[in-house]
């Protein structure tokens, strides 16, 4: 994403300045950088920038890493782009830290784990489906 100069147009389409929303400084309130950062991704993907977006995602996730939002686009945006073990630990992240509560997310879920890698018995270098997991949980 090329440098915004500061009072053009915010790029997440929110019709504010880029300094008043995505460039707000770093000295912030962390949940309004995250909500920024988080729309901004979602722009991006609209736009299909998917490495902008997941690099937005990324930034968002190491200021909270509970914001369920940018859990949920690394799920979508890991599973465009082939990374389907990913796209699994994130959206299974993201049911493990609602209780698995939100019924469209199980049902998202359940699409992930019917399309491959719940059913591929093996990953490349021998590692079982349990080892990813833990992995991508960081346990």
């Amino acid at each position: 994403m090329p440098a915004l100069a500061r009072n053009a147009p915010c790029p997440c389409e929110s019709g504010r300045r880029y300094k008043d929303c995505c460039g707000t400084l770093a000295s912030s309130v962390p949940g309004e950088r995250v909500r920024a950062l988080i729309g901004a991704a979602l722009a991006s993907y609209g736009r299909d920038e998917l490495r902008d977006a997941e690099r937005l995602c990324r930034e968002a996730l190491a200021i909270d890493s509970g914001a369920l939002d940018a859990l949920h686009m690394m799920g979508a945006i890991c599973y465009r782009t082939g990374r389907l073990w990913q796209s699994y630990g994130f959206v299974r992240e993201e049911l493990e830290r609602t209780g698995w509560r939100i019924r469209a997310m199980r049902d998202e879920f359940a699409r992930l784990h019917d399309d491959s890698p719940a059913r591929m018995p093996l990953r490349s270098g021998g590692r079982t489906q349990r080892a990813v997991e833990r992995q991508s949980r960081g346990a």
